[in-house]
């Protein structure tokens, strides 16, 4: 979900590929677009809301399986988050340009209207 999103805000601010297409895809960081989507509340449509709660809960799931080596994942846990996924990134890229720009500039600079 996290190269999707990239893809997406480079695509969204600098649509040509090159070195500034490559520097707007890598300026999203981990953490920040993580706390901004715990932080996205109603100020988006439900699309948005689906994407940025998929995208906490699977961070979430992919930390544990990173570095809990006691975490063990059960084959249909493993199916419904490759699921989630996939879902909220369809989500995403179907999305309104207008409002998907806006919410690519929320998730990558912090700020909203």
């Amino acid at each position: 979900m996290f190269h999707a999103l990239s893809n997406e805000v480079a695509n969204a601010f600098w649509r040509s590929s090159g070195p500034a297409w490559l520097l707007f895809y890598r300026a999203l960081d981990h953490g920040a677009a993580r706390k901004r989507c715990e932080q996205i509340g109603t100020r988006f449509s439900l699309a948005f809301q689906n994407f940025a709660n998929a995208f906490v809960e699977l961070q979430q799931f992919r930390h544990s399986c990173d570095y809990d080596p006691s975490f063990r994942v059960a084959k249909t846990d493993l199916a419904h988050a490759i699921r989630d996924a996939a879902n909220a990134i369809i989500g995403l890229r179907k999305s309104p340009e207008g409002e998907k720009t806006e919410f690519l500039a929320y998730v990558l600079l912090g700020r909203h209207r």
